[in-house]
């Protein structure tokens, strides 16, 4: 248990890394490589993973200056947990969308 609880939270910090180095550098040639972790189960997401999606992802656009950072950050910790956990696809190019509408 232990063991699976840290692979997720590994994955989520790298998934929120990967997302803030996205911003940052603009996914030139410095962007990190994409994360390939466990998939969708049959590449179907359900209803709490779109839900989770469209609520961390409205949070993020309409997160008020001063905000920003640390909602990008929930949301991406959020999503990569969910991500890395088979739940969701990758999101990160909605997330950063996203913050860049914020």
């Amino acid at each position: 248990m232990r063991r699976a609880l840290l692979a997720v939270g590994l994955s989520a910090l790298a998934f929120v890394l990967s997302a803030l180095a996205a911003i940052r550098l603009g996914w030139g040639s410095h962007a990190p490589p994409p994360l390939r972790l466990l998939p969708p189960a049959d590449g179907a997401i359900g209803r709490y993973g779109l839900k989770a999606i469209e609520s961390e992802l409205a949070r993020v656009r309409e997160a008020p200056e001063g905000r920003r950072n640390e909602d990008l950050n929930r949301a991406a910790f959020s999503l990569g947990g969910l991500h890395a956990g088979g739940q969701i696809p990758d999101v990160r190019d909605d997330l950063e969308a996203a913050a860049r509408e914020a």
